[in-house]
């Protein structure tokens, strides 16, 4: 039974087929452009108006990077260029008298006459249209599979003028001629006609003298399996190339968009080295070499390049992109992945010794503890200095910052002065907000019972009030004096036994613990965390973004008894990206990297202790000091005896003649003495 493809199947076989063989018969690399590579360099190419859309001068292989077939061709090229002596392929012999003719020259799949292809047509590729095109050259089955046959084995197939009226074709210049899109091609062949019958065989036959028939194969192999069978290996066979341009492809067919389905919600994905060194070992070229890889560790990030020991291919690949500066440079390796661990690790209150520990324990490589805390000094801790900057910058709470010692101080007053009594220290808590409104006169007040008023004096003239029921008013109202601290300060120790701001001290010492030690600026930068942690809490807490949803029990041990507290909404902790983003500008804002100008800064130590040593260097050097290096050449040695005198310094040579010139005055004076004596 004769079965015909499936245009589904053949369709989807064929752009899988194109793209390959798009790819094996590329020459240059992705980059090059390809109208640069058809500029002629070579001074003997024709004009570019007679050449292909992809078309390229010989001299552009020795020009532009090259893929694999580029460098064979090119070499090839070479010798041939070498052998002939000639500047271009064009002036070789054997070019123009056989390669040339037989370029320009392609078989008809139809007639399979002969002829120059620009006197022939591109068979359509649509998968649509070639099936249209295959049925009305076509009356048989057989006749179908074998055209289906020769259009696959050529690349790419070509089809005669003659098969197309001349109503198909549009002109609209006189150089030009272009097939429309709505054309379909005719038989012109003999009819080649296989009638089969139990016991006969007719061939009827109409033939030209100038037409040379085809007879099918006895025995003809379909390329495509039929849909449900068992699918065979089939030869590879050339297709035409995906990058041709064709007038009838359809122009309004465009590949669907890539989809992505259930994809994770986070930056970062945790992979195993196995399954990462099995993806970056194939070659995504060739499809056939594997990759050779060369890993370069950044903390958390690395960097891989492979290259292919089949094609060659080189390409880089990096699991986290890296953080630039102002003037951005390829030597800048700062991978992103390394500021947002620190960050996250300093921003939690976990710290770097945990981080290493959970990470040496999973497996996972990790920072060193000079990464860690250069990361954390040169972006984290400016970034936490500039949030709590921001947070503590409002405007309108200017005129509480005066009163911020005096609040806290009447607290402590309000608890000892009470000796205990719970209700006169809530009054006194209550009256601190009134009389920062200047008002400190409490006696028409029904709800003081134990006081009447201020127990300070008269304040001066020139002391700053806040508005009465302003907005300042209402902010200290929602985050200090709430309800809940107007009831919690009666339970206070007037011995200060407990303090009233335990909750602060309890997020300090998650951020800053007790029993390990910090530097100045390390605890610093933990009291800010701390500040803005605790003020997102509050704030939160206030704007309602943080409602109560239920309440918690627990045995307190002052009390002696059951207490209830409120459990609100976890919290989304934005302030801690905000802090993140915040370190990427430290980055972004940075004329150079911190080692360049690390190293800018030891080079001028260096320079500055050379020329301490230039200035403070003797002018009469010893034979002993290092500083002094002079040359002498073998021809200034003079050798008496077989000993080689050592040169002498200047200094050195003045005190030989100083010896000399005693030692003559010596022997003088001896001489005199002894003709006296005679």
């Amino acid at each position: 039974m004769d079965h015909l493809p499936d245009p589904a199947v053949m369709k989807t076989f064929l752009s899988s087929m194109s793209d390959k063989e798009a790819k094996d018969n590329e020459l240059f690399s992705t980059r090059v452009d390809l109208e640069e590579a058809a500029k002629c360099t070579c001074t003997c190419c024709p004009p570019r108006d007679q050449l292909e859309q992809f078309d390229f001068c010989c001299q552009s292989l020795f020009l532009f990077p090259l893929k694999k077939k580029g460098q064979l061709l090119r070499d090839g090229l070479k010798e041939k260029l070498k052998a002939h002596q000639s500047p271009c392929i064009t002036q070789n012999p054997l070019f123009t008298d056989f390669l040339l003719t037989d370029i320009m020259q392609a078989t008809c799949v139809v007639c399979l006459k002969k002829n120059l292809r620009t006197s022939m047509r591109r068979f359509a590729s649509n998968i649509a249209k070639r099936e249209q095109w295959v049925n009305a050259l076509c009356s048989t089955p057989e006749e179908k599979k074998a055209l289906y046959e020769r259009v696959n084995a050529r690349n790419p197939p070509m089809l005669c003028e003659e098969h197309f009226k001349d109503s198909d074709f549009s002109c609209p210049s006189p150089d030009s001629r272009f097939l429309n899109a709505s054309a379909i091609p005719f038989n012109t062949t003999p009819t080649v006609t296989t009638v089969t019958s139990p016991t006969t065989v007719s061939l009827s036959t109409v033939m030209s003298p100038s037409m040379v028939p085809f007879t099918p194969p006895s025995t003809p192999h379909f390329s495509f399996p039929p849909i449900g069978s068992t699918p065979h290996r089939r030869p590879r066979s050339t297709t035409r190339s995906a990058m041709t341009e064709d007038v009838d492809d359809d122009p309004t067919w465009t590949p669907p968009a890539p989809t992505t389905d259930n994809e994770p919600d986070c930056e970062y994905l945790l992979v195993s080295k196995e399954s990462l060194m099995g993806l970056l070992r194939h070659c995504t070229v060739c499809k056939k070499g594997k990759n050779n890889l060369s890993f370069r560790m950044e903390g958390l990030g690395f960097t891989c390049t492979r290259e292919c020991n089949l094609c060659g291919m080189r390409s880089p690949w990096e699991n986290s992109k890296p953080l630039y500066t102002a003037n951005r440079s390829s030597r800048e390796r700062l991978p992103k992945i390394n500021v947002d661990i620190v960050a996250g690790t300093v921003l939690t209150a976990m710290g770097g010794t945990k981080l290493r520990q959970i990470m040496m324990m999973s497996g996972i490589h990790s920072l060193s503890t000079t990464t860690f805390h250069r990361i954390k000094r040169l972006y984290v801790a400016p970034a936490i200095e500039k949030e709590f900057v921001t947070i503590s910058s409002a405007q309108y709470m200017a005129p509480v910052r005066g009163w911020l010692k005096t609040i806290i101080r009447r607290c402590y007053h309000a608890v000892l002065s009470s000796n205990g009594n719970g209700d006169m220290a809530s009054e006194k808590f209550r009256a601190i907000l009134l009389c920062m409104q200047n008002q400190h006169d409490f006696s028409q007040d029904a709800s003081f019972k134990h006081i009447k008023g201020c127990e300070h004096g008269p304040p001066s003239v020139n002391y700053i009030f806040i508005p009465r029921d302003g907005k300042i008013v209402n902010r200290l109202v929602q985050k200090v004096f709430t309800e809940r601290n107007i009831e919690d300060i009666k339970r206070v120790s007037h011995r200060l036994n407990t303090s009233p701001c335990e909750s602060i001290n309890a997020l300090a010492c998650r951020y800053a613990p007790k029993d390990s030690y910090f530097s100045r600026s390390g605890h610093e930068m933990r009291t800010q965390e701390t500040m803005v942690h605790w003020n997102h809490l509050k704030h939160t807490a206030a704007d309602g973004t943080r409602p109560v949803v239920g309440r918690k029990s627990y045995v307190n041990p002052t009390h002696k008894n059951v207490v209830w507290r409120n459990v609100r909404k976890a919290a989304t902790h934005t302030w801690r990206d905000n802090v993140k983003q915040l370190a990427y500008e430290v980055r972004k804002n940075m004329t150079e990297t911190p080692y360049a100008t690390e190293k800018k800064e030891r080079h001028a130590i260096a320079e500055r202790k050379r020329e301490i040593d230039r200035l403070t260097r003797p002018l009469v050097p010893s034979n002993a000091d290092p500083n002094l290096e002079e040359e002498y050449s073998s021809e200034d040695e003079e050798e008496v005896d077989g000993r080689v005198d050592c040169p002498l310094d200047p200094l050195d040579k003045h005190l030989s003649y100083v010896d000399d010139f005693n030692l003559e005055q010596t022997d003088i004076e001896d001489e005199d003495e002894d003709e006296e004596e005679e």
